[in-house]
């Protein structure tokens, strides 16, 4: 029990502050990380041509710390703007690697994310102060025997921030998408606004 209580004592004095501490310093480091953090929502447009008639939805998206300080977890959801009836939902994490060489104020950008419907991705790019932009690379999806024709062959998320006049940071979210059957082309157009957190 005593060796037990030393070793929690142990985490709660220095490894923990040590992970607050590293990753404050890669917030700052990476100000995109910083300015994604927290949950955002908003309104879309989606289609896809010939199959999907547009429609409109409204987005959640929350971005929150791992015990890596390099390292954002994501979550997503999408649903009807007339019913409210669930349209897609999935979760992942964003891998920020520093490299000013590569873009300046940004670098290179890793993004994994699972689907319901069966479906793995792995997405890589770049990412700057204010946006990012990823697509699937190296064979980066993945799905599961059962998943259904149309299948995804290819997805790009594209993501950028702006100051309004007002102050607010608005984001314009943007994935395309082909199949075995379309070429790639935008299925989802969203733009969002942060939610303050209450101890802002």
């Amino acid at each position: 029990l005593a060796q037990a209580l030393d070793s929690f004592t142990f985490w709660r004095r220095v490894v923990w502050p040590m992970a607050a501490f590293s990753e404050r310093l890669m917030v700052q480091a990476i100000p995109l990380m910083g300015e994604l953090q927290g949950r955002w929502v908003g309104e879309g447009i989606g289609e896809y041509k010939p199959s999907v008639a547009p429609f409109r939805y409204n987005q959640e998206i929350v971005f929150e710390a791992t015990n890596r300080p390099h390292i954002w977890q994501f979550r997503a959801e999408s649903r009807k703007q007339e019913t409210n009836a669930g349209l897609h939902s999935e979760t992942g994490f964003l891998r920020f690697f520093p490299d000013p060489g590569l873009v300046p104020h940004g670098g290179r950008l890793e993004l994994t994310a699972t689907h319901p419907f069966g479906l793995c991705e792995i997405d890589e790019g770049t990412y700057d102060a204010d946006s990012f932009d990823v697509w699937t690379r190296y064979q980066g999806l993945i799905r599961t025997t059962t998943a259904k024709s149309p299948l995804v062959t290819e997805i790009r998320r594209k993501m950028e921030l702006k100051v309004l006049l007002d102050g607010r940071v608005e984001m314009t979210y943007v994935v395309d998408m082909a199949t075995d059957r379309s070429d790639t082309q935008t299925h989802c157009r969203s733009v969002l606004q942060k939610i303050p957190s209450v101890t802002e």
